[in-house]
């Protein structure tokens, strides 16, 4: 995977391996937090800002601290959501890494007033600063950093999303997320995160 050709990438860099031009600077050294309590999921009812917020939330907070066991919380078995938010935090246990999320901003929510359904389409508006990928809690490699860098995910501006949430025992969770303009995976909710 990705990550995996990054960390190994990394270790040479810190290794010696790489060059030392001005493209190969370390980037600043940053500790790592401690892990943060999960955030309370708020997805009954039918406010949709307050749901679409709060399962974003703690999306970032297991980007964070992955466990891909916990991707249905927010994303439901079955769904291109799930699937793919499975993927990556696979991807971030694996290669030891999380992500320093930044916080996602919601500025608009509209879908129907009353589900009649087990299933539902609201439109959002989300967006995001960059989020740098590191290696959780690495200090052996270099003594001075407590955090290795790997990547950084882009920043998502301002994007209207078209979310498909379905209900199974009174609980919304995504299954597709949309970007109205064309997204080219067909997926958003990994680069919503």
């Amino acid at each position: 995977m990705r990550l995996t050709v990054l960390l190994a990438v990394a270790v040479a860099t810190l290794g010696g391996c790489a060059g030392t031009g001005a493209s190969t600077r370390p980037r600043p050294a940053i500790s790592s937090p401690a892990p943060a309590p999960a955030p309370v999921v708020e997805n009954t009812g039918s406010a949709w800002p307050t749901i679409v917020t709060s399962l974003i939330s703690y999306g970032q907070w297991l980007l964070a601290d992955p466990d891909p066991a916990l991707a249905a919380v927010i994303a439901a078995p079955g769904c291109a959501s799930h699937d793919d938010f499975t993927d990556e935090l696979d991807s971030l246990v694996a290669t030891d890494a999380m992500v320093r999320t930044s916080p996602a901003v919601v500025t608009s929510v509209s879908g129907p007033a009353t589900p009649t359904r087990d299933r539902v389409v609201v439109e959002a508006t989300v967006s995001r600063a960059a989020e740098p990928v590191v290696v959780k809690g690495n200090t052996s490699l270099s003594p001075s950093a407590k955090t290795i860098w790997l990547e950084d995910r882009a920043e998502l501006p301002a994007t209207t999303l078209t979310v498909t949430l379905v209900r199974e025992d009174d609980k919304w969770r995504f299954c597709k997320l949309v970007d109205k303009t064309g997204d080219p995976d067909g997926e958003a909710l990994t680069r919503v995160l």
